[in-house]
């Protein structure tokens, strides 16, 4: 049994580097057009706005959840994650004939808006699962005893339950961060302009730049992994300094 999960472990791992092994080979070095490195930068910075919009939205309604149980409160959650469990492309369409997005004669987004809405979009329900989780994560009793000693509610959550919740929302951030930067089909459909890194990908591979797209696939994937290691290891900083003080 061992040797069978160690080979079908083997199998995974191969499975799912190769084809980034394989991209990171392809890149030619000094290939790099301002163009390109204007498409990762915009698409960072919108998808940094996402986050802290998803992140501060997603907290707020984890924490409810979380602490003041409310009459549907898991008819909020199974709402709220549908739009993971089904097509993207069928989201984003449906965020079209909603709200227009930045084709079709529908409301006047602004560019910029139009992508940080379908990030936060997308983003939104994981953030509230994570925020969720990490707030199930700290223990009541602490809580309880901030409030004895005298501290109010909202001392109590600034000084307790969110340094206490901090790893886990950290890990929330890296995965909301993730989701945005990367999200294809439905800005494919909401905001195909400006370009982002995955719009721009599809755009120029099918275009006949090839070379183009890998290039902007190598350093979005580089950008990805770079954030995802500087929040992991501050994550983790700060689940050691924690570790001291949980119940």
């Amino acid at each position: 049994m061992r040797a069978v999960a160690t080979a079908a472990a083997t199998v995974a791992v191969v499975f799912v580097m190769l084809p980034l092994f394989v991209l990171g080979l392809s890149w030619t070095v000094g290939t790099v057009s301002g163009e390109t490195l204007g498409i990762v930068l915009r698409t960072a910075a919108a998808a940094l706005v996402a986050t802290a919009v998803s992140m501060g939205l997603g907290a707020t309604v984890g924490y409810r959840l979380s602490r003041h149980p409310m009459p549907g409160r898991n008819w909020v959650r199974l709402l709220l994650r549908i739009p993971d469990h089904i097509p993207q492309a069928a989201v984003g369409l449906a965020l079209v004939l909603a709200y227009g997005g930045t084709v079709h004669g529908g409301p006047p987004w602004p560019g910029e808006g139009a992508v940080i809405a379908a990030m936060v979009f997308v983003s939104l329900p994981v953030a509230v699962e994570e925020a969720r989780r990490g707030f199930d994560g700290v223990d009541t009793y602490v809580e309880r005893a901030s409030r004895t000693l005298g501290a109010g509610a909202i001392k109590t959550f600034w000084r307790v339950t969110l340094p206490l919740a901090a790893d886990s929302l950290l890990g929330g951030v890296a995965v909301v961060f993730g989701r945005s930067f990367g999200e294809f089909a439905v800005l494919a459909f909401f905001a195909p302009q400006p370009a982002t890194v995955g719009t721009a990908i599809y755009r120029w591979f099918f275009g006949g730049m090839a070379a183009e797209a890998t290039v902007l696939a190598v350093m979005a994937t580089a950008l990805s992994l770079l954030c995802w290691g500087m929040v992991s290891g501050i994550r983790l900083w700060v689940g050691r300094r924690l570790g001291r003080f949980r119940v």
